[in-house]
Order: C-alpha cells, then sequence, then structure tokens
C-alpha cells in the first residue's frame, strides 16, 4: 500500500503538478530534460546518484525506483481516475 501511494504521489506530480504545493516543484526530473536525444527510457524518471541510506530511503529515489518500474500504458495514462484503476489491476495481477 506504501508503494501505491508513493506512486500516486508521482503521477499528480507528472501530470497535474498545480494540485501540489510549490515545495514539490523539483522532486522528479524526467530523463527526456537530461538527454535532448531520443533514448528508450526517456519516459523514465532520472535517479540521480544516492550515496547516504538516507538518501536511498528518500521519496525521490523511492518514487523514481517504482515509477521506472510501471509497463509503459500504465506511465502514459494522464487522467487520474484511470491511472489508479491500472495500478490497482496492475498490482492484482502481481499477486
Amino acid at each position: 500500500m506504501h508503494e501505491y501511494r508513493i506512486l500516486i504521489f508521482v503521477h499528480t506530480f507528472l501530470y497535474n503538478r498545480e494540485k501540489l504545493p510549490e515545495v514539490f516543484s523539483s522532486y522528479f526530473v524526467q530523463n527526456s530534460y537530461i538527454h535532448y536525444y531520443n533514448t528508450r527510457r526517456k519516459c523514465d524518471l532520472h535517479l540521480a546518484s544516492m550515496y547516504s541510506a538516507v538518501d536511498k530511503k528518500s521519496i525521490t529515489n523511492k518514487g523514481c525506483n517504482l515509477w521506472n518500474k510501471l509497463p509503459e500504458n500504465i506511465k502514459t495514462v494522464g487522467s487520474y481516475n484511470l491511472f489508479r484503476k491500472r495500478l490497482k489491476q496492475h498490482y492484482l495481477e502481481l499477486i
């Protein structure tokens, strides 16, 4: 359940950033903003180097890892309700 909430937060950040407080404005960066050329992982989130144990437990690191593991058909859904539905289906299939 913890993972589900983190992914909802990441989705809101990517598709409805205006609904989040300003403090979250730079939590995640898509690879397409890092590389100015086409890559296979351009829709994934850029995973910055993490050195300390605290960094590795951060919501930024966990959010990036969880988001990057999702199938493309879930990541590309802009609708909040449809995203939640597909995410639940995805987790139910994993059980």
